[in-house]
């Protein structure tokens, strides 16, 4: 089950530490290419979530919404 993120900080730090996880995955199987792409992406997560960006995540509704206009 995926926890739900107070804001976008909080999503911003689980992704970091999944992809952390993957990323050992994927060198522990010498699966060199999706290794880096995991670290890209752990170390951009990880960025983001030193931000310190409390903004809410909005409703999945709202942003279907607000593309579509």
């Amino acid at each position: 089950m995926i926890p739900k993120a107070r804001d976008s900080g909080d999503a911003a730090q689980y992704i970091a530490r999944l992809a952390g996880d993957l990323k050992h995955i994927a060198v522990s199987n010498e699966l060199d290419f999706l290794a880096y792409l995991l670290g890209m992406v752990e170390e951009e997560a990880a960025t983001e979530a030193s931000k310190g960006n409390t903004k809410p995540r909005p409703a999945i509704h709202s942003v279907h919404n607000s593309e579509t206009r």
